[in-house]
């Protein structure tokens, strides 16, 4: 064994000396043979949280379905990475699990199948045992033989969506994503997106990673449905084609605000064209302020083509709402200062660029940082 590697019995000898412990995280490599680690904190009492990544195989699975009584009894919080063949002989023990992190890999050659480009689904399956799941984060990479990738991607069915709503009512964080292609969403319809939304009233934070063409039914109906049913939405992400300039803007006589709580939106950006005209950026800068009074980052993930995995984020769009809106639908990165002056800004105003007080720079400057802090890469 070389010598910066210890065998995991060495640590499980001074975990049996602490047993007030809860919450254990496992994050050095330097450690081997975790099966047998991961079998004993499965019976360890007591413990409500465990973070840690198994080492490639399937050699658990059979000790995992042959348990006699239940693993995990009072674990509330796992963060895991294993082989699918894994999470799927686990699920069933998590029965006590209100936060669950996996993400699912093989370190494999193997050409691809069926079964795993329907890992989503078969997953999302097995989750009628958590009950109690109120974070869900689920992520899929190297499967198989360029699985997931273009050529292969990964399926997401609106009947696994129900399903999961129905399993897991408490939800209120879900993020699903694929790694590198995105979701094939073409087996998800407006209808099913509904019934998703209707049984989660309680979602505050959704990120799907949606391949944008294949989910061209719910670029007319998703923020409807969300609006409709997912009133504490914070956080939206959902890799989707939408035009913002068709939602209605509240009036005396309508004065409901479709997200009142949302602070963060991304979604793909739309096809406008090279020369689309001030009319389009007044009209998405007036939704934006109205229905989205909340938002703090506006983000375009990837655009229509679903091509690439690019996240452009723009910080407190609100303050500049034309602004904004002109750079999310040219596709640049948010700029708050010429370059050729540092002491003189621009913002977007009827199709051309006017002067911001140069008192201004230094509070920009602090939100774009703060704002690169918080972009997320899937």
């Amino acid at each position: 064994m070389p010598e910066d590697l210890l065998h995991s019995s060495f640590l499980q000898v001074h975990l049996e000396l602490t047993p007030s412990l809860t919450n254990i995280e496992i994050k050095s490599s330097r450690f081997i043979g975790k099966g047998p680690l991961f079998c004993y904190f499965g019976q360890r009492p007591g413990l409500e949280g465990l973070e840690m990544d198994l080492e490639p195989g399937v050699d658990l699975v059979p000790t995992i379905q042959s348990a006699t009584v239940p693993l995990f009894r009072n674990l509330k919080r796992l963060a895991l990475m294993s082989y699918p063949e894994v999470a799927h002989a686990l699920i069933k023990h998590l029965g006590t699990v209100d936060h669950l992190q996996l993400d699912i890999c093989r370190i494999s050659e193997q050409p691809v199948c069926d079964t795993d480009i329907a890992l989503i689904n078969t997953i999302l399956s097995h989750l009628s045992h958590c009950p109690r799941l109120r974070h869900l984060r689920l992520g899929f990479a190297g499967l198989a033989e360029d699985c997931p990738s273009e050529a292969n991607r990964l399926t997401l069915s609106g009947a696994s969506l129900i399903s999961l709503a129905f399993s897991c009512p408490k939800l209120t964080h879900l993020n699903i994503f694929s790694q590198p292609s995105a979701i094939d969403a073409s087996s998800i319809s407006s209808k099913d997106f509904d019934s998703f939304c209707a049984k989660l009233p309680d979602l505050e934070y959704l990120s799907l990673k949606l391949h944008p063409p294949t989910a061209s039914t719910l670029s007319a109906t998703a923020l409807k449905s969300l609006s409709t049913y997912c009133s504490s939405l914070s956080v939206l992400r959902l890799k989707v084609v939408f035009d913002l300039s068709v939602l209605s803007i509240p009036t005396t006589a309508k004065p409901n605000v479709l997200f009142p709580c949302l602070e963060e939106l991304g979604f793909a950006r739309p096809d406008v064209g090279a020369d689309f005209e001030d009319a389009v950026v007044h009209a998405w800068g007036a939704v934006l302020e109205t229905q989205f009074p909340r938002l703090e980052v506006l983000e375009a993930w990837s655009d229509w083509t679903g091509e690439g995995d690019e996240s452009l984020s723009y910080v407190e769009p609100l303050e500049n709402s034309l602004g904004s809106v002109w750079e999310f639908l040219s596709g640049v990165e948010q700029n708050l200062w010429e370059e050729e002056d540092e002491n003189e800004e621009w913002q977007y105003e009827d199709g051309i660029l006017d002067d911001i007080e140069e008192g201004e720079v230094e509070e920009w400057e602090e939100k774009v940082m703060s704002g690169n802090k918080r972009r997320v890469s899937i």
